[in-house]
C-alpha cells in the first residue's frame, strides 16, 4: 500500500517537472508587434460567455452575459495596419426570478492604426 502511494507521488512529481509552458494568443491586453504587410487582411473572431449565481440571506441573484467581437485588420503598407473592431454585448440579471437588467447591442467600435516604428535586425535580438 505504501509502495503504491510512493509510485503515485513520483508520477505526479515527474508530470509537474515535464510540463511545458504555453502562450495564449487571445485575449491579450496588448497587441502583438507584427503587421499584416501591404494588401493583406486578417479577420479575428472571438467571444466570451459568463454566468454567476449567488444565494445569500434569501436573495437569489443570477447573472449571465457575454461578448462576441470581430476585428478586421488591413495592411496599407508593410509597416502600417488599419484595424476596425466591432463588439456585440449582452447581459441579463435576475433577482429572485425577476429581471432587473436585460441589455444587448453593439458596443463601442474602435478604429486603430498600428505602425511598426522601430526595427532592429541585430541577431542578438532574435
Amino acid at each position: 500500500m505504501i509502495w503504491k502511494g510512493f509510485v503515485r507521488g513520483l508520477i505526479y512529481l515527474v508530470l509537474l517537472l515535464i510540463a511545458c509552458p504555453s502562450w495564449a494568443a487571445h485575449p491579450l491586453i496588448t497587441d502583438d508587434t507584427g503587421t499584416q504587410r501591404k494588401g493583406k487582411f486578417q479577420l479575428e473572431l472571438n467571444g466570451q460567455y459568463d454566468w454567476d449565481r449567488d444565494d445569500s440571506e434569501g436573495v437569489f441573484v443570477k447573472s449571465t452575459g457575454g461578448q462576441a467581437a470581430a476585428t478586421l485588420s488591413y495592411g496599407v503598407a508593410d509597416n502600417v495596419d488599419l484595424i476596425l473592431n466591432l463588439p456585440y454585448l449582452w447581459g441579463n440579471t435576475e433577482v429572485n426570478e425577476t429581471t432587473v437588467y436585460d441589455e444587448k447591442g453593439i458596443g463601442d467600435a474602435t478604429f486603430e492604426v498600428k505602425w511598426r516604428l522601430f526595427e532592429k535586425t541585430d541577431s542578438a535580438w532574435h
